[in-house]
């Protein structure tokens, strides 16, 4: 819950505040307490900056308030994924008209009359169309600038889809130049990281990434042969069962059952073995059956954790699930 301080004092400017989430990559944050006062009643939001980022929004959200930062903005376009080199061909060109410094006007049209929109407007009466010199005419009710050379630099950055559309992210003037040189300084760090120029980065790290996936192959490989080696000693170290069945039961207080599945199939790749495993945290197990032992490994855990209301299931030859308790592992345990 937001502690909202406007209520005992309208003039505060300034205060401290302890952020406490933070959502949609951190450009929407919310305080444990906050003089900004949200849209309500026809009144319109505080305007002002959450550690020298302005805030372009406060929504009031109930219990709490949406404190929206305005670092950059979006525009979503239809028609299928946008290629990167388009990206970057229509950066260049914004950039250009940009730099051309094109005249911008503002003209107050009737709706009926208003010819050569980029988009037709549905509005009735009065437009205010907005001109780019030799460039666009739109009906937009929105502030402008008398020049394109006062937006500044345009910089494209994230691309990513949402629902039918695609989202561009963009950032325009000073915030853009900021942003550029934060992603300078980030890649220059790797650079340092790596002790390659900044054109060799991307190389250098595609290699070490290469490197890093072949010798997890090679540790998993041994990882796998260590597994059947400790699966096969320990089916010969244990005693069968008046049954004749050999059952071995493994306990993990953490981790994941996934590490001991290589040891379970080596174990039950012999005749008559049942292998059984549980893990502390979280509370599951694991149940793991050779072909002739008589036990479908499904049917046998799902019955178990039913009894202890818990979930889960598999093939005959092996199965997993959880508990909602881990006191309850042990007498799952006994009934596998």
């Amino acid at each position: 819950m937001t502690e909202r301080l406007y209520y005992h004092d309208s003039y505060l400017r300034q205060f401290d505040a302890h952020a406490v989430e933070s959502a949609g990559d951190g450009s929407t944050v919310y305080l444990d307490r906050t003089a900004f006062y949200p849209t309500s009643g026809g009144q319109p939001f505080d305007l002002g900056s959450i550690g020298g980022v302005p805030v372009r929004e406060v929504v009031d959200e109930g219990d709490r308030i949406a404190h929206l930062l305005a670092e950059s903005a979006t525009i979503d376009l239809e028609g299928g994924p946008v290629d990167a080199r388009v990206l970057s061909a229509v950066e260049a060109r914004a950039n250009e008209l940009v730099w051309e410094n094109r005249p911008v006007s503002v003209a107050y049209e009737e709706a009926g009359n208003a010819q050569g929109l980029r988009k037709a407007s549905d509005r009735e009466g009065t437009l205010l169309v907005v001109s780019i010199d030799r460039l666009d005419r739109s009906a937009c009710g929105g502030t402008h600038v008398r020049a394109t050379g006062e937006i500044g630099a345009v910089l494209l950055r994230k691309v990513e889809k949402v629902r039918q559309t695609v989202r561009v992210e963009f950032l325009c003037g000073s915030r853009a130049v900021l942003r550029a040189r934060a992603d300078y300084e980030a890649l220059n760090r790797v650079a340092q990281l790596f002790s390659s120029s900044l054109d060799e980065v991307p190389a250098v790290v595609a290699a070490q990434m290469e490197a890093a996936r072949a010798a997890e192959k090679v540790r998993r490989k041994l990882e796998l042969d260590l597994a059947g080696h400790q699966g096969r000693e320990l089916y010969q170290n244990t005693a069968p069962g008046a049954d004749g069945v050999r059952r071995a039961v493994r306990q993990a207080t953490s981790g994941g059952l996934d590490e001991l599945r290589a040891l379970a199939q080596s174990f039950t790749a012999q005749p008559q073995a049942v292998f059984v495993a549980t893990l502390s945290s979280p509370p599951s197990v694991l149940l793991a059956t050779s072909a002739d032992s008589g036990v479908d490994a499904g049917q046998r855990l799902k019955a178990a954790l039913a009894e202890a209301g818990g979930r889960g299931g598999g093939t005959a030859r092996m199965a997993q699930g959880s508990v909602p308790d881990a006191a309850l592992l042990a007498k799952i345990a006994e009934k596998l």
